[in-house]
């Protein structure tokens, strides 16, 4: 199911303080959630 297709939203996160590595983000709305990793090189 494809909800809001073409919509775009934009978060930044201020990610200093981790180390590198694969972290998953968790997003949610009314919708449901989705998770997606997030790979960290520094």
């Amino acid at each position: 199911k494809v909800l809001n297709q073409g919509q775009q939203q934009r978060l930044e996160m201020d990610l200093s303080n981790l180390r590198s590595g694969t972290y998953f983000l968790n997003i949610s709305n009314d919708a449901g959630t989705i998770t997606k990793p997030v790979v960290l090189n520094k």
